[in-house]
C-alpha cells in the first residue's frame, strides 16, 4: 500500500490529553467469528462541542457509524489486517451539547481473503478522538436480526469472492428501540473487551475516503429504513439482500 502522509487528524487525535483508545472486541472466545453482526454503543456526555472533534475511525473486518443518528460511514477502507488505516470523521456538525449516541454496526467476516482484504485473525473495532475513545465502557449486543451463514455471493470472474455473504434479515428480531435515542434501554447489552495482542497496529494511520461516506442529509428514518429497518421495528418478515453488484451469484446449494 502507498505510503500515507500525516495529517492534521494524526496529530490532533493523538494528543497526550485524549482519552486511551484500544481496539475493542463484543466476544472473549470467539475472535474471528463468520458472517457475524455485532452492534457497539457509547453516550457521550458533553458540556460542549469540542473544537477539535475529528475521530479515528477503523474496523476488522468492517462497520457502519451513526453520530446522533446520522450516518456518517457506511463501510471502512480496504486494508491489510497489520497494516489497517482509519477513517477520519469530522464528528463536530453531528455532536450537541448535552447527550451524544454513537452507534457502530459491525461486521466480522471471518478469515477469508479477497481483492478487498486479508484473512481476518482477530475482529476489532477502534475509534479515537479528543472526546471519545473505544474502552470497555462500550456496550455491545450481537444484532440478533442477521443470520449467520457461511454461504459467500462469488464473483463471476474467475470464481473470485467480491462481497463476502448476503444478509439474511428477520426483521421480527430486530431490537425494539431506538438505539440512536440516549434514553434506549441498554441494560441487557454487555460491555465491551479490549483487546491488547491484536494483530493490528495500536494506534491506526490516517486515510481519507470520501467514497465511504453517507450523506448526512438523510433523515434517522430514511437511513435506517435504508439499511434495513435495522435499528426500527417498524416492519415483520425476513428479507434477503445480496448487495449492489447484479454480476454476482450464490455458490451452488447455499441458502435452501
Amino acid at each position: 500500500m502507498p505510503a500515507m502522509a500525516q495529517t492534521s487528524s494524526d496529530r490532533d487525535t493523538a494528543n497526550p490529553s485524549s482519552p486511551k483508545a484500544g481496539w475493542i472486541w463484543a466476544y472473549q472466545d470467539e475472535p474471528a467469528p463468520k458472517n457475524r453482526f455485532t452492534y457497539f454503543r457509547k453516550v457521550v456526555q458533553l458540556d460542549s462541542v469540542p473544537e477539535n472533534a475529528a475521530i479515528k475511525f477503523a474496523a476488522d473486518s468492517n462497520a457502519q457509524l451513526w453520530i446522533n443518528g446520522v450516518p456518517l460511514r457506511h463501510k471502512v477502507a480496504r486494508y491489510h489486517e497489520d497494516r489497517i488505516t482509519a477513517e477520519v470523521v469530522e464528528a463536530g456538525p453531528f455532536l450537541k451539547p448535552g447527550p451524544n449516541v454513537i452507534l457502530v454496526l459491525h461486521h466480522n467476516w471471518g478469515d477469508i481473503i479477497t481483492f478487498q482484504r486479508t484473512g481476518n485473525k482477530h475482529a476489532g473495532l477502534f475509534i479515537q478522538g479528543s472526546w471519545i475513545a473505544s474502552d470497555e465502557t462500550w456496550q455491545c449486543l450481537q444484532a440478533p436480526q442477521f443470520k449467520e451463514h457461511e454461504c459467500q455471493i462469488i464473483g463471476v470472474a474467475g470464481n473470485a469472492p467480491r462481497i463476502r455473504y448476503p444478509q439474511i434479515i428477520d426483521l421480527a428480531r430486530v431490537p425494539e428501540g431506538d438505539l440512536h435515542s440516549p434514553s434506549f434501554d441498554a441494560s441487557a447489552w454487555k460491555n465491551a473487551i479490549r483487546i491488547t495482542e491484536g494483530p493490528w497496529p495500536e494506534i491506526p494511520r490516517d486515510v481519507e475516503t470520501p467514497g465511504q461516506r453517507e450523506s448526512p442529509g438523510l433523515s434517522r428514518q430514511s437511513s435506517c429504513r435504508r439499511h434495513t429497518d435495522a435499528h426500527s421495528a417498524a416492519f415483520r418478515g425476513s428479507i434477503l439482500h445480496c448487495g449492489w453488484n447484479p454480476c454476482l451469484r450464490m455458490q451452488p446449494g447455499c441458502l435452501h
